[in-house]
């Protein structure tokens, strides 16, 4: 059976992306992560084409959803997702 993945945000680059990857993993939710690839390959850390997706499954949204406002809480006060 193929899993449901479920878009938990959109950040607007690749680093923080990554930070909050690290950690969703670190609490055992996994994550897929998407871009634009010409954003990637030319290095944009600005704009519609630098922005990520973080998607999770499904049956751990609700989880995630709550770490994400943790994360939000301690240290993130200048992010907008």
């Amino acid at each position: 059976m193929e899993k449901s993945w479920v878009k938990l945000v959109t950040l607007p680059n690749m680093m923080e992306a990554e930070i909050l990857k690290g950690y969703l993993e670190s609490s055992s939710i996994e994550v897929m992560v998407k871009s634009e690839a010409i954003g990637q390959i030319h290095g944009l850390t600005a704009g519609p084409l630098a922005e990520v997706e973080i998607w999770v499954p499904a049956e751990k949204y609700e989880e995630a959803e709550k770490l994400l406002k943790g994360f939000e809480e301690n240290g993130s006060e200048g992010n907008t997702y």
